[in-house]
């Protein structure tokens, strides 16, 4: 049996929002890679460039910008939009919200919903009456490093924990 090949940001489709109420306890919202493509993850560094006479060149890396997007283009269910629904209000009453992009990885970022026009297509069958719904989120605090890992060498507890593939 080979090794699983996974991703340096992690490779599950299941992700976790974490939303910090004022004053309140955690609240946990789980998602699983059902109906929504993968949560995509772009990172952008930015830097100062400066190029000298001589034809040199030197670059100051500052922070790194990441976003992530989640898209329910083709379906969005009932129960993940009553979800979002919630952690968007949430996010009205100033509570704090982290993403865990996937639940193979311990990395969580605070997060802010970057805020756009959002369609919301009608489409009815037994699951759903909405789609083609994107919701993007952006780090929050700065990020000063990169940030790969190895999934692969995740400690795990019990026989449950173990992707046996």
């Amino acid at each position: 049996m080979g090794r699983k090949k996974l991703g340096l940001t992690g490779s599950s489709y299941n992700f976790k929002i974490v939303v910090i109420p004022v004053g309140s306890s955690p609240i946990v919202f789980s998602f699983t890679g059902g109906y929504h493509t993968q949560l995509d993850e772009y990172e952008l560094g930015k830097a100062t460039r400066h190029k000298y006479n001589d034809g040199s060149k030197r670059k100051k890396v500052h922070y790194i910008e990441k976003e992530w997007v989640l898209d329910y283009s083709n379906l969005l269910p009932t129960e993940e939009g009553v979800l979002l629904g919630k952690i968007q209000n949430h996010e009205i009453d100033l509570a704090e919200i982290y993403l865990m992009p996937h639940d193979d990885v311990d990395i969580s970022y605070k997060v802010l919903i970057i805020e756009d026009k959002r369609k919301l297509s009608h489409y009815q069958n037994e699951y759903s009456t909405s789609r083609g719904y994107i919701i993007a989120f952006e780090n929050a605090d700065p990020i000063l490093r990169y940030n790969k890992l190895d999934p692969g060498n995740k400690v795990y507890f019990t026989a449950d924990e173990m992707d046996f593939v």
